[in-house]
């Protein structure tokens, strides 16, 4: 007679969710791994690496908040196969190059080359910023003495004017990776507002020391209603208010309209508002183009009289009338630039778009 053999069916999988609940009633023990703490990963570079001296294992270990077992294997794999030592400059530089599993899917940037020496004018809103960057950089101590930090902002605003420019400054500000979010990138192509904005706040809440953009947000907010939309705000509210203490890494929504958002809304989040820029600001933006050009155009038209001609105008106009009229001269092989050449380019864009400078 034959002796029955037990078997046992073990099944793993990312969420609970994705399995029926006609499978889930079946299974008897159910058990959930949480992201790896700090000191699990101190234990397991440490075993791996060994000979790595604990100051470096700390390092990795603070660094990859967010990061699972097999993200920290794979970095460290990166510096033992390219043969470097792996000193503390192969280390950021390896996490610099390195995008975890759960951002792939993401555009994900390092910005080294932009801060706020950068950023023409916008002297209020830099200002207003510094409060959510102190308490970004100080955020332990901000946390003892029972200081929330400030990490949802809100940029609202004309397209051109600023908004996604700024947050790569901050970016660049603050050394950390920044990470586009938008609807088309999120895991589920079909998901429902709310799932995007729940999928967005567990990221924040998952990843540390990065910036969390989630550009053009009219695209989950909806374009075409200028209104407030109550069931998706509602949504949102909830959101917020459960990850309240818990987001790690700074969260900010670009829309050029705010209308949708309510006074209720609104007051979770430092909000700011960019406007078209000045004739001042567009004078300091085309003196920094002038700059950046002098070494291979001749440009003797004064940026002061352009940007009057220029007119109420985006950033982004601007440096299309500027970048179409050198542009010009490169495929005439000229190098001398006149006011004469960007009235020429203005008209012509005037002429292909009506009233704006947008093609």
């Amino acid at each position: 007679m034959n002796e029955s053999k037990s078997k046992h069916i073990v099944m793993a999988s990312q969420e609970l969710i994705r399995q029926s609940v006609g499978i889930m009633d079946r299974m008897d023990v159910k058990i959930k791994l949480d992201l790896p703490s700090i000191n699990s990963k101190i234990q397991f570079i440490s075993k791996i690496c060994p000979d790595l001296p604990e100051e470096r294992v700390d390092y990795i270990s603070r660094k990859t908040i967010g990061y699972t077992f097999r993200d920290i294997e794979n970095i460290i794999k990166i510096m033992n196969c390219s043969g470097m030592e792996i000193t503390l400059d192969a280390i950021k530089s390896t996490l610099t190059r390195y995008v975890p599993a759960a951002l792939a899917k993401h555009e994900v940037n390092h910005i080294t080359d932009l801060d706020f020496s950068r950023i023409v004018s916008r002297d209020s809103i830099k200002d207003k910023l510094n409060i959510a960057l102190t308490s970004i950089k100080n955020k332990e101590f901000i946390s003892e003495i029972g200081i929330q930090p400030k990490n949802l902002l809100f940029f609202h605003g004309a397209p051109g004017t600023g908004k996604t420019f700024m947050a790569k400054a901050i970016a660049g500000e603050l050394g950390q990776p920044m990470v586009t979010i938008n609807a088309a990138s999120i895991k589920n192509r079909d998901a429902s507002p709310n799932e995007l904005l729940k999928d967005i706040m567990e990221l924040g809440t998952r990843f540390g020391d990065c910036i969390l953009l989630f550009d053009e947000a009219e695209k989950i907010f909806g374009k075409s209603i200028v209104g407030e939309d109550e069931h998706l705000q509602g949504d949102l509210q909830s959101y917020l208010d459960g990850v309240s203490g818990k987001m790690k890494s700074l969260i900010i929504f670009t829309l050029n309209e705010e209308a949708r958002f309510g006074a209720a809304l609104k007051d979770r989040f430092l909000m700011f508002k960019f406007e078209l820029p000045t004739k001042e600001e567009r004078t300091q933006f085309l003196k920094k183009k002038q700059e950046a050009a002098k070494s291979h155009f001749n440009i003797s038209a004064n940026m002061e009289d352009l940007a009057q001609e220029i007119g109420d105008s985006s950033f982004r106009e601007v440096e299309k009338v500027w970048d179409h009229t050198l542009l010009r001269k490169m495929i005439a092989n000229e190098t001398e630039v006149g006011m004469d050449n960007f009235m020429e380019t203005i008209t012509m864009l005037k002429s292909k778009s009506g009233e704006t400078y947008f093609g």
